[in-house]
C-alpha cells in the first residue's frame, strides 16, 4: 500500500519536471521500484 503511494508520488514528481541531470537519480530509483 505504501509502495503504491510512493510510486504514484514519485511518478508525479518526475512528470512535473523536465528530464535533466537532476532527475537521473530519481529516475533510476523509479526504475528499480517499478
Amino acid at each position: 500500500m505504501f509502495a503504491d503511494a510512493f510510486k504514484k508520488q514519485l511518478r508525479n514528481m518526475i512528470n512535473q519536471q523536465p528530464h535533466d541531470s537532476n532527475l537521473l537519480l530519481p529516475g533510476k530509483l523509479f526504475s528499480k521500484v517499478n
